[in-house]
């Protein structure tokens, strides 16, 4: 009886400590995700305002970061400052910038942006069709894409090094 008292007591705490680490990194344990290395789908969304943007044609101009995020996430307002104060510098490493709101309409997303200053392109991905295409799981999300249309990685953080993702490397596969 004591060694079965002592087992779970220490499958209690590791369970204990697992738990804890994920909750204190922002994010549980995700698996990785299978399109690392494989062509991004192409689409066309709206942005609150109304103009047309698709990602083919931001190809052509480079690497493409795509950010999920949602107006109601506490971390993706905080992401979204941090992505929209690095904007001039990610743009001079010729890396397109694309914002994809998930799941909310113009009018919700355009008074978020008018009130918080925010003036990159927010684009409505309303039916999150574009969100399930690209598998993501939660906000906010980075997909990085290379300008061959590859996808190099994705993540829940934008790396201060970002634009070594874009280098050519074996094709291991990751989610952070």
């Amino acid at each position: 009886m004591k060694f079965f008292i002592k087992i779970f007591i220490l499958s209690f705490c590791l369970l204990l400590t697992l738990c804890s680490s994920s909750m204190a990194m922002g994010q549980f344990f995700l698996p990785r995700s299978t399109l690392v290395g494989e062509p991004a789908k192409d689409f066309e969304l709206s942005s609150y305002k109304g103009e047309k943007i698709s990602l083919s044609q931001a190809r052509k101009e480079g690497h493409v970061i795509l950010f999920f995020w949602a107006t109601w996430c506490p971390h993706c307002r905080t992401a979204l400052k941090e992505f929209q104060e690095m904007e001039s510098a990610i743009k001079a490493k010729n890396v397109q910038m694309f914002v994809i709101d998930i799941g909310e309409n113009a009018k919700t997303v355009g008074r978020y942006a008018e009130r918080n200053n925010i003036t990159m392109d927010i684009l409505l991905d309303g039916d999150t069709a574009v969100a399930s295409d690209y598998d993501v799981v939660g906000v906010p999300s980075y997909v990085f894409i290379n300008q061959d249309g590859t996808i190099v990685d994705i993540r829940h953080d934008l790396p201060m090094d970002f634009e070594k993702l874009f280098i050519p490397r074996n094709n291991t596969k990751s989610i952070h």
